[in-house]
């Protein structure tokens, strides 16, 4: 009997804050999600920015899918805080 593989439980940061989300692809609505339920004070009609190694940011749309790593770094703003 083949078992399906757990999720892989990711911690990122969330606007500087520790967040887990449930497996290595993940949306940036699925971000916004889990870092509401894990506390923090944010909508779901903010943005999501990906915060790059080398200093840039990159906007992640709710229904795209990326590969996040362990402690990489994602910004969730109010639509009119970035410009």
């Amino acid at each position: 009997m083949n078992d399906p593989k757990p999720p892989k439980i990711i911690e990122i940061k969330v606007n500087g804050k520790p967040v887990t989300v449930p497996d290595k692809e993940v949306t940036g609505l699925q971000i916004k999600q889990a870092a509401m339920a894990q506390g923090l004070n944010i909508q779901l009609d903010f943005l999501v920015f990906h915060d790059l190694s080398n200093g840039q940011q990159v906007a992640v749309k709710d229904d795209e899918l990326i590969k996040v790593h362990h402690h990489e770094r994602f910004d969730v703003l109010c639509n009119d805080d970035h410009s």
